[in-house]
């Protein structure tokens, strides 16, 4: 049995949600990127670590978050990066 190690803590950092004018679409990100005209109204969460197998350590694939929120709904887009996409495995 390997022993469990302690993870490293990181100070969390604090996030601005902004309020935005309309709602958003996955169709917003095509190119696995925010429009341009909407990437200064999101804001944006990089720099991820990894709990395994090294805790603590940063993630060995890119992911960015993108948020914003508008009287009624809030918005979380995920895009998460593979330098391996073909040994990415699903069931439907």
């Amino acid at each position: 049995m390997v022993p469990a190690q302690e993870a490293r803590q990181l100070a969390p950092k604090d996030v601005k949600v902004p309020m935005l004018s309309g709602g958003i679409h996955l169709s917003d990100f095509a190119g696995m990127k925010p429009r341009p005209e909407l990437r200064d109204q999101l804001a944006e969460v990089t720099d991820f670590i990894q709990n395994q197998p090294r805790d603590g350590e940063p993630a060995t694939e890119k992911t960015e978050v993108w948020m914003g929120h508008t009287k009624t709904t809030l918005y979380f887009v995920f895009i998460c990066f593979d330098t391996h996409p073909g040994e990415i495995r699903g069931t439907w």
